[in-house]
């Protein structure tokens, strides 16, 4: 009895070579596809809203957006009834914060937003604060009358139709909006918004790129 190994054995050690090769290949292009996205998020604003340098600011929770991303579109309003969107405001640094009343996080770091807001307003930088309340106009006022906030707008998202868009999933949660109008990350959760390091995170990463 003939056993024909030869013919077979170099077949079958070719066809796992060749996809040995192809699987190396597709690692390859899906690594370099990544590297891309992030050399791309990188050179939009000057290497300065990396995860690394976004945590050591003291941004735990930071998230970089995995590549260019446009900031949502949803329009929102004002507490005058004016509605605009987050391209309207395209040429600030823009520091997005969902929040609510219910929210206990939220309120905590309310105080610090707005302190932020008065800081950076004159360097190009606004917070944006835009309430998921069921009855914004019937519960933020108040709020922030007892809570001392001054610099702060009061912003409405009817139906958290915003929220949605942003694909947010919990409260607080923060979008950083550069001043080109690209959404470059996200923080989930609270933070000391004014701590120095964090101000100037914000300004090195939101106002990058001109």
């Amino acid at each position: 009895m003939v056993t024909h190994m030869s013919k077979s054995a170099p077949v079958i050690i070719s066809t796992v070579a060749v996809a040995a090769m192809i699987g190396g290949w597709a690692a390859f292009g899906l690594q370099s596809s990544e590297m891309k996205q992030e050399m791309a998020v990188d050179a939009a604003s000057g290497g300065a809203c990396t995860h690394e340098k976004g945590v050591a600011a003291g941004l735990t929770n930071y998230l970089p957006s995995d590549g260019p991303k446009q900031a949502p579109q949803t329009t929102f309003r004002d507490d005058d009834d004016n509605v605009l969107s987050l391209a309207d405001l395209k040429g600030q640094g823009l520091v997005v914060n969902f929040w609510a009343t219910w929210c206990a996080p939220c309120v905590a770091e309310m105080p610090a937003l707005d302190r932020l807001d008065a800081e950076m307003a004159d360097q190009g930088i606004r917070v944006i604060a835009i309430n998921e309340d069921r009855n914004p106009d019937a519960v933020a006022p108040g709020f922030y009358e007892e809570t001392g906030l001054t610099s702060l707008g009061l912003y409405a998202d009817e139906g958290m139709q915003l929220a949605r868009e942003a694909s947010v999933s919990g409260l607080p949660t923060t979008l950083l909006i550069n001043r080109n109008g690209d959404e470059v990350g996200a923080v989930v959760g609270p933070a000391e918004w004014d701590a120095p390091e964090i101000e100037a995170f914000l300004k090195s990463c939101l106002l990058a790129g001109g």
